[in-house]
């Protein structure tokens, strides 16, 4: 899963003149918008152990950020699932069967319903992002707000 933050016409020029004269400023702005990034989803996922949540990761290098999840399973809790074979279904001591119990539900039949049905997807990062565009605009224009009063 790839998600981007489209930035176009005179914002994009003004950031473009902006890394030009003072790379730093838009380092900072790119820091900035990962870590909101980051901390929204951390918010945002749908969380039982808080493996998802301590998955996120965020970098910035060569003017560019990038955040992500390295949970083996996040992309199938964001995506869904097809149906298909759940393991530990009667192993008390595997996740799935210890997730079922703290649910009150049971094993045998939330596997049967996988099987069947397979997983709803649970889209937490392309919410992050979408909902998130708009403050990572902001961030930039009050970089640039701050080059043009100098």
């Amino acid at each position: 899963m790839r998600y981007s933050i489209r930035i176009d016409g005179n914002l994009k020029k003004k950031i473009a003149q902006l890394s030009e004269k003072e790379p730093f400023r838009v380092k900072v702005a790119l820091q900035k918008s990962v870590r909101l990034l980051q901390q929204k989803a951390e918010r945002e996922v749908p969380v039982w152990s808080g493996d998802l949540k301590k998955g996120h990761h965020a970098r910035v290098n060569n003017m560019r950020g990038v955040m992500w999840n390295d949970t083996s399973y996040a992309v199938g809790v964001h995506e869904g699932r097809p149906p298909h074979r759940v393991k530990g279904v009667n192993n008390p001591n595997s996740s799935f069967y210890r997730w079922c119990e703290d649910k009150g539900l049971v094993p045998f039949a939330v596997a049967k319903s996988i099987a069947k049905k397979g997983t709803r997807a649970q889209p937490w990062m392309k919410k992050t992002f979408r909902t998130s565009e708009r403050k990572i605009i902001r961030i930039f224009e009050r970089e640039i707000h701050k080059l043009e009063k100098t």
